[in-house]
């Protein structure tokens, strides 16, 4: 017999925060999450762009897109914003000199179009992980360790590299030749 308030045995999944809350009113840990995971994303990024190929604009290791997977696995998508803030700084350093943004839209628009992919490309490995495993995933076999791998790594970061690379072409900032560089480099990361 199941008694009320009571969850024999099984695990329960974490139920939306609403705590009286008007619409649209962001708790303060979640405003605190989003900013330390956007602080985390740029710290990652920055690495990354150590390892990035010289006249290039990707990166063979990107190990921000794994904190922001992460991030959303674990605390949940509400903590997207954080990865567009992440991606947007590591993208406005890139350029340095914001004078340019006033003259030139596209160096505006350019690092919200790919902070948007980074966030959706976060957002869609989290969907397929859980909708394909579940969340937590006990990873005790290979089956579920390579899905998760496949499915969180090149399936996701597919999505990004397609948005940035398709965004900076537009732009005409990158050439045919140098898009299928960049994606080869995308696709090895």
């Amino acid at each position: 017999m199941r008694r009320p308030g009571r969850n024999n045995g099984r695990l329960r999944s974490r139920p939306e925060i609403h705590d009286g809350q008007r619409p649209g009113q962001v708790k303060s840990s979640t405003a605190i999450g989003i900013f330390a995971l956007a602080a985390a994303y740029f710290v990652a990024g920055q690495l990354g762009l150590l390892l990035a190929i010289p006249q290039g604009f990707a990166s063979p290791v990107w190990p921000a897109s794994g904190i922001a997977l992460g991030s959303l696995l674990v605390y949940g998508n509400r903590l997207w914003p954080g990865v567009l803030l992440g991606s947007l700084f590591v993208e406005w350093s890139l350029h340095g000199d914001l004078s340019t943004f006033t003259t030139d839209p596209a160096n505006l628009l350019l690092p919200v179009v790919i902070g948007s992919g980074a966030a959706l490309q976060a957002l869609l490995g989290a969907y397929l992980i859980r909708r394909t495993l579940g969340f937590p995933v006990p990873l005790d076999d290979g089956r579920s360790v390579g899905a998760f791998l496949v499915l969180g790594g090149p399936l996701a970061c597919l999505f990004n590299a397609t948005v940035g690379n398709s965004s900076l072409w537009v732009a005409d900032r990158l050439g045919p030749v140098e898009i299928q560089r960049e994606l080869m480099t995308a696709e090895q990361a």
